[in-house]
Parts: structure tokens; C-alpha cells; sequence
């Protein structure tokens, strides 16, 4: 299922300005359009034991993120990467 296909805004991404963590359902043209709005790079992964819904899961800032008990290392390390910690 795609990202744009939810009515709960917000769910599908977790952003700051280094980043976004999105729906591994993104369609491609929708990551590059997120990407070019908010100038920064994105990648698609799961957080709370493979839910897409990451922005329902974790909430960030630039300086952190904090995320559910569920969320296996695997995942924290692609939103790291995603969101510019690393």
C-alpha cells in the first residue's frame, strides 16, 4: 500500500532537517518530491517491530529520536541513518 493512500497525516514519515525516515510503501516519485521540498535525503524503513506507520511510532528532532520499546536495533540504525545521525 502507498504512503499517500492513508487519512492519518503524519504517520508515514518521521522528519527533521537532516532527514526522513518514510512508508516502505513510498512510491518512488513521492520520495523525490519529499526529498526536493525539504531539501534533504530520505529513506524508506520500519520502527515498533515492522510497522510502516514510523511517524505514529517515533517522534524526533535534529538533536534525537525516541521510539517504541518494539523497535528493534535493525530499524534504529536505518533511522539514524535516515534521519542524519550518522
Amino acid at each position: 500500500v502507498s504512503a499517500s493512500a492513508t487519512p492519518l497525516t503524519g504517520s508515514a514519515c518521521l522528519a527533521n532537517k537532516r532527514g526522513v525516515l518514510l512508508h516502505p510503501g513510498i512510491r518512488e516519485n513521492e520520495k523525490s518530491l519529499i526529498e526536493s521540498v525539504l531539501k534533504v535525503k530520505s529513506m524508506p524503513g520500519t520502527l515498533g517491530l515492522g510497522s510502516p506507520w514510523v511517524g505514529a511510532v517515533g517522534i524526533c528532532n535534529s538533536s534525537g529520536m525516541v521510539t517504541g520499546t518494539e523497535t528493534t536495533i535493525h530499524e534504529i540504525v536505518r533511522a539514524d541513518e535516515a534521519l542524519g545521525f550518522v
